[in-house]
């Protein structure tokens, strides 16, 4: 499966590639017809197999994520949400600690300005208590340099009480990424 994504008004995919969360239309290609059915899918079983609320936020962030609606994101977390991306901050922009709803929207701002991304394909969904975890192979073009990467991390995302994220963490080697970002 293959995310076409869009931050900020921008989408971040190449100009070829297929933008999967259009209106559907009679022309719609095979593949975006295929991501949709995904989602279907994906919604279908949630509410039909009982997936808790926290794994559905976490279905419908990523969603919201693919559409460029960063608000949709920041309203699922508390005010002090603790927003953490693996990596060194002097070589990625989004790498580091982001708090608030200030500091996730200036993480996604920076995810925006710097990165293409082409493919976000998260996997497996696994809850443990007032955690999410999936695993999310993300490759993509660093803007600056032109080189492309290629990375997997698990993304952790923490819950409070009332169901809102109050941390979230992208964790795993992303060396590939920081090379993308060397010049």
């Amino acid at each position: 499966m293959v995310w076409c994504v869009g931050i900020a008004g921008r989408h971040l995919c190449p100009v070829n590639s297929t933008i999967i969360f259009k209106k559907f239309k009679t022309n719609t290609t095979m593949k975006s017809f295929q991501v949709c059915s995904f989602f279907f899918a994906l919604l279908f079983s949630a509410t039909a197999f009982g997936q808790s609320a926290n794994v559905l936020t976490v279905q419908n962030d990523f969603a919201a994520f693919g559409k460029g609606d960063v608000q949709t994101i920041v309203n699922s977390t508390t005010d002090a949400v603790v927003w953490r991306h693996a990596g060194n901050p002097g070589i990625v922009p989004f790498a580091g600690t982001f708090n608030g709803h200030e500091g996730v929207g200036r993480f996604f701002q920076n995810v925006g300005s710097s990165v293409n991304i082409t493919v976000f394909d998260p996997q497996n969904f696994v809850e443990n208590g007032n955690t999410v975890t999936t695993t999310v192979n993300i490759k993509g073009t660093v803007l600056a340099t032109g080189k492309e990467y290629n990375n997997t991390v698990d993304m952790v995302f923490t819950f409070d009480a009332s169901g809102k994220v109050t941390n979230w963490e992208a964790k795993g080697d992303v060396s590939d990424l920081e090379s993308a970002f060397a010049k």
